[in-house]
């Protein structure tokens, strides 16, 4: 069995470990594992892309709903043709705005020491 404080020290490290890459290698120096970082916040792109979608989609189903059916088309074409319009709008839309989320956060970065730590060494 291990010890509980052990474990908890393991743990500890894997939560304190940054998860960021060196800004142009500024910091190191020979073997040294200790870098200095820029540490900032990033928006995921993809989310903001799906969700922006997803509000088109609804945005498509509710004018569909709202204004009455034509002869020339049914309802469900008239639905499919506004979610290809406006669910590839509202994307975009959602996309531009997760760039200027990233523009907006990339000006609050701070920077930060960081320790390499070798998983495959062994400690006793």
């Amino acid at each position: 069995m291990s010890d509980p404080e052990e474990k908890s020290a393991v743990d500890r490290g894997a939560a304190e470990k940054p998860a960021v890459a060196p800004e142009g290698g500024e910091g190191q120096t020979g073997d040294s594992s200790v870098q200095e970082v820029a540490i900032r916040r990033s928006p995921r792109y993809a989310r903001f892309a799906i969700i922006g979608t997803g509000i088109g989609v609804v945005t498509a189903f509710i004018l569909t709903t709202v204004f009455p059916s034509t002869l020339s088309f049914t309802s469900f074409q008239v639905f499919g043709f506004l979610v290809l319009l406006i669910g590839v709008v509202g994307g975009a839309l959602g996309a531009v705005v997760a760039l200027i989320f990233d523009r907006v956060l990339s000006r609050r970065r701070c920077r930060a020491i960081a320790s390499r730590i070798d998983a495959n060494s062994t400690q006793t």
